[in-house]
């Protein structure tokens, strides 16, 4: 079946490692696209040849001290990059990765953003204002 792979980086770490494919019951397409019914799923961890490749990937962009997610396919010569994104502060619609990892993900997008500002507006201990 269809399926694309994808991580997370922010402050020069990396980390999630999910899948967005099609649910079972769904029409696949060979565009698999939160738009064409395609869902995440959150796996384990990455396999270390699918970070180094995101590394690269997010290094090239000027992306990787700052925030960017990385979606890739696993090839049979390795895996490929197929794009590089920002999935901004304001991007909803592949934020549907389900709790805890939602809150992780903008908890580190928040300290990246901030880290070269100063004195981060929550202080020590990040959570969201109420």
């Amino acid at each position: 079946p269809p399926e694309v792979y994808r991580t997370y980086g922010a402050g020069g770490s990396l980390f999630g490692w999910n899948v967005r494919r099609f649910p079972d019951g769904e029409e696949a397409s060979p565009w698999v696209a939160h738009a064409t019914g395609a869902a995440y799923s959150h796996l384990g961890p990455a396999p270390a040849d699918a970070v180094a490749a995101a590394r690269a990937a997010l290094g090239a962009c000027g992306l990787l001290s700052s925030f960017g997610c990385v979606d890739l396919l696993d090839g049979p010569d390795g895996w490929l990059v197929l794009e590089v994104g920002t999935d901004g502060l304001v991007n909803h619609v592949d934020r549907e990765v389900g709790e805890p990892f939602a809150t992780e993900l903008d908890r580190k997008l928040a300290e990246a953003f901030w880290a070269g500002l100063g004195p981060a507006p929550w202080g020590s201990d990040w959570r969201y204002r109420s």
